[in-house]
């Protein structure tokens, strides 16, 4: 007990000088304090009597909703702390965070609190200075590994709160399969139902709520995503409200904030025996204040012993001075010094007035802002942000877009550094003017990106190969869609390793030609595509520099089509000179075929016994006409004339089919029956056999439902009918030429009107077209009959007579294995003058 009571008897000796030193203190202080001026006063007057405040209601343990739904937390108890210290009435609004920024944004509320800064948001807000700093993990399911930063989380969708920074964050980094929520405690609701495996939530209210809905063991913090600062923000540009929240927060008794944390936060215990040990060391410490006291007034009689050697070395720093001045104006960079606390300019060298074109005065009566383009990211906001990172991160360099007084912009290469003059933490900034290189730069790239369009775009395919091992460097998207291989399949590899080459020295022929003459121009060469099919392409090359490298540039024009076009039109030129000749022939097999037939008919009336003339002719030459009778009908004789003359009068009525189909050119548009005109097509197309196509109608089986047998229509006759018997034979060749053949072929026609229109509809039970083929049916010179076999014009000729030459329609549906219905409409309207003459006429002449 004697060792405390001498402690307690030493104890107000000590506490005597203590308070003679804390009163010298505190007059030292109180010397110190500024007067309120009467600009605080009037700032009083103006005050508003009541704010509203919009904040996030999901976030415990600074605010969040308890079970009556009331709110409550940290910031609850501050802002009625606030109201009180202030005097002013704040209506506190909480909701889902989203909800809460469009509230502030459409004007109804004048504060919003729990908000992180960022650049966009800096745009519409000022910001109070942070007073709480939270980490922002990503939270992953404990199954789950592999996830260790942003980049891994590529694939995964991951739970973020509507309106949060996070989203920013990510979406900066090329994450943007994010699935939003209103609330941190909805995104945990869906985290607990396995809706989702990975989120990001805010530390604080994560943990809260994965501890309250017993999930802390399910989920572990991957990786910190960012780490964020609360604030409190108003309206850009109202700063009379923003110093009236940072007052009235700045005004709370650091006692009751203490208070607050605790309510919320918890209380740490701190033992007695610490206690005692704590007021021990402040009466120490103010015994080293009395020390360091006493030592400031002996060191003060030091100083003014040594001023007067200071102010001999005033020479010799005056002319260092000067040479610095000196080096400082002469250099040829723009230099800055920026006071590194506030980022205010404190002097520029010469050659910044001459770039800049202010006075040294006007310069430094300007903020960085106004030196700058002014556009993010070289704003002041930007320029004092770098500013800082220089004082926290050390040296750094960038590209800055500044403004001259004239207000041309111009290019600078910046190196900043900290340094201290004068004792002075500052900001030493050095330029170069490099906006001529940017320029040429900028040149450059156009011109890049001209030669990329141009490359890119070209509707013929382009390719880049290496010029010493013909290895693909690049392709462009025409190649790839010609050829059917995809860019990623040819990088890296030679046409003959692609198997592009339809024969081993395919290519050496513009080999040799490229490094003889050192370009080729439209060398025709047969090329393999992925698919197989073999095309001939024109091919123009040249070798091209491209740095230090020597590439290939070679331009592939396929020449298949055009070819095969030429080809064609050389074959219909061919066809219409047949179709002359083959009039020209039916004229003249017409004539002997009349003499065939007039001299069967001559000869059955020559062997006729009941002709008077017959009987003398034969009484004259002494034969028996009972007795040739006899034996012409013993040797059917009559018969063979009847076939001969059967045959001669079927010849007839084909030739004249014949020349009245080659005669289409002399046709006039009449009133015509379409019966009539599909009987004499199905006649015609009744006697055509192709021994080289393998097809005879003689065994398809054609079928007829005519709706009304006197349908007439105004038309030429005979490209109505060389439209019929087109489809016709076009049926017959597809069902002879499928695989397997079609074992009972059949052609069914049909005649009826629908509105104004007639409609004859040609179906039959064929192999049918793929999709590709019925889109391109009616193309000029597309076939997908063999080389020779078919010319590719007898469907588009169709289609033109029916469309364009009589106003009609035609089409065409049809699937694999289900055969194939053309439908051609024509209209009436116009023919129904003379429906009645033709409906008269009856049978078909």
């Amino acid at each position: 007990m004697s060792k405390p009571s001498g402690v307690a008897f030493r104890l107000p000796g000590l506490a005597l000088a203590l308070t003679q030193a804390l009163s010298l203190v505190l007059s030292l202080v109180l010397s110190l304090t500024p007067v309120v001026t009467a600009q605080a006063a009037a700032a009083e007057e103006s005050r508003p009597g009541a704010i509203t405040v919009v904040s996030d209601d999901n976030y415990p343990p600074y605010i969040f909703r308890g079970e009556d739904g009331a709110i409550q937390g940290i910031l609850v108890d501050e802002w009625r702390a606030w109201e009180r210290q202030t005097g002013i009435a704040v209506r506190l609004v909480a909701t889902d965070w989203g909800k809460a920024q469009q509230i502030m944004q459409a004007g109804q509320a004048d504060v919003i609190d729990t908000i992180f800064h960022n650049e966009e948001r800096a745009k519409v807000y000022d910001f109070t200075k942070p007073y709480a700093t939270l980490e922002v993990p990503v939270f992953v399911h404990k199954d789950l590994g592999g996830i260790t930063d942003v980049q891994s989380l590529r694939g995964f969708t991951i739970g973020v709160k509507a309106g949060d920074a996070a989203i920013d964050v990510l979406k900066r980094q090329g994450i943007h399969t994010l699935k939003e929520y209103d609330s941190y405690l909805d995104i945990i609701l869906a985290a607990k139902r396995h809706d989702l495996r990975v989120f990001s939530v805010d530390k604080p209210p994560a943990l809260y709520y994965l501890y309250k809905l017993g999930l802390e063991g399910e989920f572990r913090s991957a990786f910190v995503l960012n780490t964020g600062q609360f604030h409190r923000a108003v309206k850009k540009g109202n700063t009379a409200l923003l110093r009236l929240v940072e007052n009235g927060f700045a005004a709370i008794p650091a006692s009751e904030r203490k208070a607050i944390d605790q309510k919320w936060l918890g209380t740490s215990l701190i033992r007695q025996e610490h206690l005692r040990f704590i007021l021990l060391a402040g009466l120490g410490a103010a015994a080293v204040m009395l020390v360091l006291f006493s030592f400031n007034q002996v060191l003060r009689r030091k100083v003014r012993e040594r001023t007067a050697e200071l102010a001999a070395s005033m020479g010799s720093l005056r002319e260092s001075e000067e040479r610095f001045r000196a080096i400082f104006n002469s250099v040829n960079d723009c230099i800055f010094i920026h006071d590194a606390a506030t980022g205010r300019l404190v002097d520029v060298n010469s050659r910044t007035t001459e770039v800049f074109g202010y006075s040294r005065e006007e310069i430094l009566a300007l903020d960085v802002g106004s030196l700058s383009s002014g556009v993010p990211p070289y704003s002041q906001q930007d320029a004092l942000e770098l500013m800082e990172k220089t004082r926290s991160q050390g040296p750094q360099s960038t590209v800055w877009r500044s403004k001259r007084k004239d207000g041309t912009l111009l290019w600078l290469n910046l190196s900043l550094r900290l340094a201290t003059l004068g004792g002075q933490e500052r900001v030493l900034v050095s330029s170069q003017d490099i906006t001529e290189q940017r320029q040429a730069l900028d040149r450059l790239r156009q011109s890049e990106e001209k030669f990329s369009r141009l490359f890119r775009l070209s509707p013929d395919s382009i390719i880049l190969s290496d010029a010493a091992t013909g290895r693909i460097v690049d392709v462009n998207e025409a190649f790839a869609s010609t050829t059917g291989f995809a860019r990623v399949e040819v990088i890296g590899k030679t046409a003959r390793e692609l198997g592009m080459l339809a024969s081993p020295d395919a290519l050496q022929g513009m080999y040799e030609t490229l490094a003889k003459e050192g370009r080729v121009d439209n060398m025709e060469v047969e090329l393999r595509y992925k698919d197989g099919r073999l095309a001939v392409c024109s091919l123009s090359s040249q070798t091209v520099d491209i740095g230090a490298e020597s590439y290939r540039i070679t331009i592939g024009r396929d020449m298949t089509e055009m070819k095969k076009m030429h080809e064609m039109m050389v074959q219909t030129e061919k066809m219409l000179s047949i179709g002359g000749i083959a009039a020209g022939i039916a004229h003249e097999i017409n004539n002997p075929l009349g003499i065939v037939l007039q001299g069967a008919q001559t000869l059955a009336q020559r062997m006729d016994p009941k002709l008077r003339k017959n009987q003398v002719a034969a009484q004259e030459a002494g034969l028996d006409l009972e007795a040739l009778q006899r034996y012409a009908t013993s040797r059917k004789l009559a018969l063979f004339l009847d076939d001969i003359q059967s045959a001669a009068l079927r010849a007839s009525g084909i030739i004249r089919n014949m020349l009245d189909f080659s005669r289409r050119s002399e046709s006039h548009r009449t009133v015509c029956n379409l019966e009539c005109i599909i009987s004499k097509a199905v006649a015609l197309a009744g006697s055509d056999y192709d021994l080289k196509q393998c097809y005879d109608f003689k065994r398809i089986e054609i079928t007829r439902d005519v709706e009304d047998p006197n349908l007439a229509v105004s038309c030429t006759e005979t490209e109505i009918e060389q439209v019929v018997l087109n489809l016709l034979r076009n049926a017959a060749q597809a069902m002879a030429m499928a695989k397997p053949p079609v074992a009972r072929p059949r052609i069914h026609i049909r005649t009826a009107t629908q509105d104004d229109r007639a409609r004859i509809e040609i179906t039959d039970n064929g192999p049918g077209m793929s999709p590709e083929v019925r889109r391109r049916a009616f193309e000029p010179f597309y076939t997908t009959k063999a080389p020779g076999v078919g010319t590719g014009l007898g469907l588009s000729v169709s289609y033109f007579i029916i469309t364009k030459g009589h106003g009609g329609a035609m089409t065409v549906d049809s699937r694999p294995g289900e055969g194939a219905r053309f439908v051609i409409e024509l209209p009436i309207s116009g023919a129904g003058a003379t429906l009645g003459a033709v409906s008269k006429q009856g049978a078909c002449t």
